[in-house]
């Protein structure tokens, strides 16, 4: 019997692991950065995938912040 998967997608990373364990499951983490470079901020869950025999799930997890030393796209200021 397969054992539900829960959707952790937008949750902490560590909050996100904790109720996958809890629900019985193993997580593999993949980390992920944008192009533009380093992102300061709590770690997210941004997608969620089955990757072998149940019970395995994958979390690919990226940054929610800002990125380090000033804006994505230029000053606000116009």
């Amino acid at each position: 019997m397969s054992v539900p998967v829960p959707d952790v997608i937008g949750c902490d990373l560590r909050l996100a692991e904790e109720i996958m364990t809890k629900c019985g499951h193993t997580c593999v983490v993949v980390l992920t950065t944008p192009p533009a470079g380093e992102i300061e901020g709590e770690l997210r869950v941004i997608r969620q995938r089955a990757v072998g025999p149940d019970p395995i799930i994958e979390l690919v997890a990226a940054r929610d912040g800002s990125p380090k030393g000033g804006a994505l796209h230029g000053s606000r200021n116009r």
